[in-house]
């Protein structure tokens, strides 16, 4: 019986069929789990840098508080010791004002509250004041406001001159927060 070249291959690809199905299903089982493992290196890969920026705004909170703590602490002790004054103080911050013109004949015409702005350790509001007088009264009551204590912050200055000096300041007269260590 002669055996021809087609049965020859036949027969050896049926021999071999299986060992080729495995080796197929091995590399795709191998993709698979090149792919699995992929996939979740690429999650660990986000989980961590979501942790990271997690981590980050933790110890920027805590730096903060400690540097808020330190501030609280240097704030108290300069009241303590008579160079602030009190919070209670900020109220009457206006009345100083007002005893400032006073003192150098100017004229209040007129104030107005703009708002209170909040910061970590105090709270600022800001007044718009119009006062009118000749220039050295107005010069001494700047200069005065501007010297009085750290409670009231001049911010901006401008001037007028028609029949009567005037001048429209705004102040941040400063209040500080309660804070308890």
């Amino acid at each position: 019986m002669k055996v021809s070249r087609f049965d020859t291959a036949k027969h050896v690809a049926m021999q071999s069929a299986p060992i080729i199905v495995f080796i197929v299903s091995g590399w795709f089982s191998y993709m698979a789990l090149v792919d699995d493992a992929s996939s979740r290196l690429e999650w660990a890969t986000r989980k961590e840098a979501e942790l990271r920026m997690e981590f980050e705004a933790k110890h920027q909170k805590s730096a903060q508080l400690t540097s808020a703590r330190r501030k609280h602490s240097e704030l108290r002790s300069l009241v303590e010791g008579g160079l602030l004054p009190p919070q209670d103080a900020a109220i009457d911050s206006m009345q100083i004002v007002g005893e400032i013109a006073a003192a150098h004949g100017v004229t209040i015409r007129s104030t107005k509250d703009i708002g209170i702005e909040e910061f970590e350790l105090y709270e600022q509001r800001g007044v718009e004041i119009t006062v009118s007088g000749d220039f050295k009264s107005i010069g001494a009551f700047a200069r005065d406001v501007a010297a009085a204590p750290q409670l009231i912050v001049p911010q901006s200055w401008s001037m007028r001159a028609d029949r009567v000096l005037t001048l429209t300041a705004r102040l941040g007269i400063i209040r500080f927060s309660d804070y308890e260590d």
